[in-house]
């Protein structure tokens, strides 16, 4: 699919505070600042949090940049249409949307914590910044947007990489769990 207009960036995860999603609204109020209107951040997804950051979105001016889209049931449609999957929460155990956005070609971004830590190749296919660090954020967010080619190139590899968490490898490797729990000799 072809991707919307602008540079899109996306978030899909629930509207919790863990999730961290202020962090987001600051990334792109500081993008908006320097300049870079054309770079636009799309939230899937519902919460408790929906209010407290519908109203952060108005104080911050970014009506026209964010929007809450609320749940839906086609994730892999709409990472078809973004550029970057951004995610941020401080604790994440395993992170499916990620595993689902790379099989999409959409490289990652997320916090160098838990499930993403292990899910995403820094560098290869898609970016691991340290907790909180919103200048590294906005600067890896910036050298996709600036290297399209690059972003493609990350999203090659995702697709790659996303293979060994399908459910056919997943499988096997439960097999093959089993069957070592099974050889070893009963104590």
């Amino acid at each position: 699919l072809p991707k919307k207009e602008g540079f899109r960036l996306i978030n899909i995860g629930s509207l919790h505070k863990n999730k961290n999603h202020q962090f987001l609204l600051k990334l792109m109020k500081r993008l908006l600042e320097m300049g870079h209107t054309d770079i636009f951040l799309d939230i899937y997804s519902d919460g408790p949090e929906r209010g407290f950051l519908e109203q952060e979105i108005v104080r911050y001016g970014l009506q026209t940049h964010v929007v809450l889209h609320g749940v839906i049931s086609d994730p892999e449609v709409q990472l078809n249409k973004a550029h970057v999957l951004t995610q941020c929460a401080w604790h994440e155990p395993f992170g499916l949307i990620i595993v689902e956005a790379m099989a999409c070609g959409i490289p990652a971004m997320s916090f160098n914590t838990g499930g993403p830590s292990e899910l995403i190749l820094d560098g290869e296919t898609g970016y691991l910044i340290q907790k909180d660090d919103l200048d590294m954020y906005i600067s890896k967010i910036l050298e996709l947007y600036d290297d399209r080619k690059k972003t493609e190139q990350l999203g090659k590899n995702a697709i790659e990489h996303a293979r060994q968490f399908g459910l056919d490898e997943y499988g096997k490797k439960v097999e093959a769990l089993y069957e070592r729990c099974l050889a070893r000799p009963k104590v």
